[in-house]
């Protein structure tokens, strides 16, 4: 979990515990069994200044980085959406289309540095990091208005 896809889009605070949902679903073995109990213990940890610590066993800060490029392309595409037609066809982006049209080039740069499986893998995480930051900026939208939506792209990031 990457807390700058947080509510607030800040690092967790020293002592400070965060409340986070399962998106999946809680049945398994073809709807035979339901969870009753998930735990979860920490394998990497990245501070707000760059560094880590962890074994990270997992592969997170990989599924991290690609989701963070992944958000960045999403805002800047919006950004040059902006830049070269204004604010009504970036809510239009935000609100009627997918996030593809962010993902594009990154598809094609991951499609040529790994393999076709390791490629598909990376794209998952590049796109959820797309569909954070579409979701975050849609709800914003709905508090803020097409303003709110782009202060937020213009001061550097939609997940900061």
């Amino acid at each position: 979990m990457d807390a700058r896809f947080s509510e607030e889009g800040r690092p967790l605070a020293p002592g400070a515990t965060i409340l986070f949902e399962s998106l999946s679903p809680h049945v398994i073995e073809g709807g035979k069994s339901v969870l009753k109990e998930v735990q979860v213990s920490v394998d990497y940890v990245e501070f707000a200044d760059g560094t880590s610590i962890g074994p990270d066993r997992s592969g997170a800060s990989e599924r991290i980085a690609l989701r963070r490029r992944g958000a960045e392309a999403y805002r800047q595409w919006l950004l040059q959406i902006y830049w070269e037609e204004g604010d009504d066809p970036v809510v239009k982006k935000l609100l009627r289309e997918s996030e593809e049209g962010s993902l594009a080039g990154l598809k094609k740069a991951e499609a040529g540095l790994s393999s076709p499986q390791s490629a598909q893998r990376s794209e998952a995480f590049l796109r959820q990091g797309t569909q954070m930051v579409r979701q975050q900026l849609l709800s914003l939208y709905r508090k803020q208005g097409a303003k709110g939506v782009v202060e937020k792209l213009l001061r550097g990031g939609a997940n900061q």
